[in-house]
């Protein structure tokens, strides 16, 4: 379903109405949101304070799913993800993090589109453990891409991690 063309001010008020959901989210007030082409969906820049969203992504989405994708970038803020990555596989990280947030959004009933990084395994987790979980499968022989692949295509490692357990029981 197509809905109007976004506007800067309906961003504006999608984040407004998220505040209003989840009150512990008004200490990221103070991000810019902007509408950039150049980005695939939306994109959190730390250094400059804004979140960028790519218009033609945003104006194919439902309403809810345009108001779980702010939430989900104000949740990623107020959690302080971007803080604690230094010295971390930053594509590792990045895909805990929005694996965390995203599972933490759905237990709240936000509805996410169908190509986002949710994954089963990052359900009742915190963003450190299912890093562990991410570079425990790196180091056992998957290749970054491989991970991501299953994440997008299947939302779950299961297929990666049996792999692991028949290796170690190989052994």
């Amino acid at each position: 379903m197509k809905e109007t063309k976004l506007s800067l001010s309906d961003l504006y008020n999608i984040r407004e109405d998220v505040i209003k959901k989840f009150p512990l989210l008004a200490n990221t007030t103070n991000f810019i949101l902007e509408f950039n082409s150049n980005c695939s969906g939306s994109v959190l820049n730390y250094k400059d304070k804004t979140i960028y969203f790519n218009h033609d992504f945003m104006n194919q989405l439902s309403k809810e799913e345009r108001f779980a994708i702010v939430a989900f970038e104000l949740t990623r803020i107020s959690l302080n993800h971007h803080v604690r990555c230094e010295g971390k596989d930053m594509k590792l990280w990045q895909l805990a993090s929005n694996g965390v947030t995203i599972a933490l959004l759905n237990k709240e009933g936000l509805v996410f589109p169908e190509n986002t990084a949710y994954f089963k395994e990052a359900e009742d987790k915190t963003i450190d453990e299912v890093y562990e979980m991410l570079i425990n499968l790196k180091n056992d022989g998957n290749n970054v891409d491989n991970i991501y692949h299953e994440v997008f295509t299947n939302h779950s490692l299961e297929k990666l991690t049996a792999r692991e357990d028949e290796s170690n029981n190989s052994l």
